[in-house]
């Protein structure tokens, strides 16, 4: 895979593979964000709402 990533990315130009890889990099830091978010909610919110009802029952 990072060979074939490779041949691609000589076989373009500097300021395309540039952009791919910054592209490629925002995609990891916005799914790792929303895999967080995901994450912290599913941790909180059953304790913000535990008080006010049960709503996983």
């Amino acid at each position: 895979m990072h060979l074939l990533w490779k041949i691609i990315s000589s076989l373009r130009t500097n300021k395309l593979s540039i952009y791919l890889n910054a592209s490629k990099t925002a995609v990891f830091i916005l799914f790792f964000y929303m895999f967080f978010l995901i994450a912290y909610t599913g941790l909180m919110l059953p304790r913000r709402y535990e008080p006010r009802g049960h709503y996983y029952e």
